[in-house]
């Protein structure tokens, strides 16, 4: 409450030009409070976003990844990822994160921060990866990568889905695919389909889908890891968004046709042919297609289908589909 009520005075009395002088030219200790203020007012209010973002403050903040204290480091890291809820933030920030050349300090507060600027700096890494191909090959190129994975596996919560969701970014360039299985991700990805957050088991189960997409390996990397019985049970008991992911995952996955055995053993079939009934029409031609593959050259998985009764919701997208 009270951080709300300070925002609003802060943006009120038009104090936000002045925190953002701060960062560039009041002392150290006076940089970190700044951007500690900075990354309050920021958080959750898309007006403070913009209004900061206008003031000048992002290049300073990103200076401060290099150039500032421990401490400064990571609280600049945070007011950039509240700022970063601003899609047209983001876009800023990925620049100037480039420009100033601050991708290798991100990386290393992976290895040498505190447990709080790791999680910073993989939040950090993970917008600034967003849609920018040229940052995600800086990013890997300035070894990202194996600490990324080390955090799937003994990082903090957040610092596991924060890992995951940059890792996933990442893996949206198909030369970072080969590195992200070859640094050991997909155990720790499986894992977390069973032990992560929701939001977790969602990112983990993209970040397969994306490594599945154009490497037989890496389907059968992820089967053997164990994905197949956590991913059917996303189907039921996962989250709507969970759902969506894991189908494509598993439809990614049953491209290996000795995939598709252990993908109907684990029970696949009834749970999709539930999902072509719900509301959403991704989730639907997700379900369709992981059916179609799972059908193809395999009367049993045929007859399967049929008795768990796809054909009337599959009628049915005939003409309320896409």
């Amino acid at each position: 409450e009270n951080k709300t009520a300070i925002a609003a005075a802060i943006a009120v009395a038009d104090a936000i030009p002045p925190l953002v002088a701060l960062l560039t030219s009041g002392s150290a200790e006076a940089k970190e409070k700044a951007a500690g203020m900075l990354r309050d007012v920021a958080c959750d209010n898309s007006e403070n976003q913009t209004a900061i973002a206008a003031a000048g403050a992002i290049p300073p903040l990103v200076a401060m990844l290099t150039s500032g204290t421990d401490d400064g480091k990571v609280k600049a890291a945070a007011a950039l990822q509240n700022l970063a809820c601003s899609s047209e933030n983001k876009t800023a920030i990925a620049a100037a994160i480039a420009v100033a050349d601050a991708i290798p300090p991100l990386v290393a507060l992976l290895t040498s921060g505190s447990a709080e600027a790791k999680e910073k700096a993989a939040g950090m890494l993970r917008d600034v990866a967003f849609d920018n191909p040229e940052n995600k090959t800086a990013i890997a190129a300035a070894g990202a990568i194996p600490p990324l994975v080390t955090m799937l596996a003994s990082g903090t919560d957040d610092g596991k889905v924060k890992a995951a969701a940059a890792l996933l970014n990442l893996t949206v360039s198909p030369e970072n695919q080969a590195t992200v299985a070859a640094a050991g991700a997909i155990p720790p990805l499986v894992a977390m389909l069973t032990s992560g957050t929701d939001d977790g088991k969602v990112k983990a189960a993209t970040a397969l889908a994306n490594l599945a997409l154009r490497s037989p390996d890496n389907r059968t990397a992820i089967a053997a890891a164990g994905a197949i019985p956590p991913l059917v049970t996303l189907l039921t008991s996962g989250s709507a968004k969970a759902k969506e992911r894991a189908a494509e995952t598993l439809k990614r996955l049953a491209y290996n046709a000795s995939i598709k055995t252990a993908i109907t053993a684990a029970g696949a079939i009834p749970p999709l042919v539930a999902l072509l009934s719900v509301s959403g029409n991704k989730v639907r031609y997700l379900a369709a297609g992981v059916l179609r593959d799972l059908a193809s050259d395999n009367s049993e998985n045929r007859t399967a289908t049929v008795a768990a009764g796809a054909i009337p919701p599959l009628v049915a997208m005939l003409t309320s589909g896409t």
